[in-house]
């Protein structure tokens, strides 16, 4: 076997350059591509915001809220899109700060402001957009509502602002459980109160303890929608 040519051994090294070169580039780039989904160091998705945004909205992606029991629970892009969503729902309403409150503090309590499917109990759900797989009964969507229950249909439930509008009520629709618009007096109750006449839940003292975190939630979003000069009620 003849030995490698001087020329040889530097087109060697050329071609060994090159696919260093090359391997590298592609790294950058996969690597930014990762860079622009998930935020370096945290792991959060970033926000996407709401349909029918304008432009130059600069969006929370991450947020850390506290219970009034000292817990801590940070909340990423799509927790927060789902929290704009409902105030979103809230203020089409006119239901009021109170009444968004309450709706956070149910959505955090229930599923984290997450969307839940729930494939073992409605298959269909599998094929919804989620963010997250549940096995509670029949329950979907960040309200965990359930279908068997009249709440809506799986899109419906696992839709932020659907979910949202059937929590809220005020629609008289046949056969549905009463929203929180349709509770008399429910402006006299404590959220906690006035978010278990609405869910029914198995623990109704777990709502109040997000109080605080509501609070958060709706200072930081009220102000990033007051920074860019643009108005919830009008997505």
């Amino acid at each position: 076997m003849k030995k490698p040519t001087a020329l040889r051994r530097h087109r060697l090294g050329c071609l060994v350059v090159l696919i260093v070169c090359a391997g590298a580039l592609l790294f950058t780039w996969i690597f930014g591509l990762v860079a622009s989904t998930i935020n370096a160091g945290t792991g959060c998705v970033p926000s996407v915001g709401l349909p029918g945004d304008p432009e130059g909205i600069e969006y929370l992606d991450e947020l850390t809220v506290q219970t009034t029991t000292g817990e801590s629970l940070s909340l990423c892009g799509p927790q927060l899109d789902n929290a704009r969503h409902i105030l979103a729902t809230a203020d089409s309403l006119a239901a009021g700060p109170d009444a968004s409150a309450i709706a956070l503090i149910t959505a955090l309590q229930e599923s984290h402001l997450t969307v839940y499917a729930n494939t073992a109990a409605v298959p269909e759900s599998a094929d919804i957009p989620h963010e997250r797989d549940g096995n509670d009964h029949d329950s979907l969507g960040i309200f965990q509502q359930r279908p068997s229950m009249g709440w809506g249909t799986p899109a419906e439930l696992m839709d932020p602002t659907s979910s949202a509008q059937a929590f809220f009520g005020g629609h008289n629709i046949r056969g549905r459980p009463p929203g929180l618009l349709d509770i008399e007096g429910w402006e006299t109750l404590s959220p906690g109160e006035a978010a278990q006449l609405v869910q029914v839940s198995k623990y109704p003292d777990a709502y109040d303890a997000w109080v605080p975190a509501a609070h958060t939630l709706l200072a930081e979003l009220s102000a990033e929608r007051d920074r860019s000069g643009s108005d919830r009620a009008g997505v």
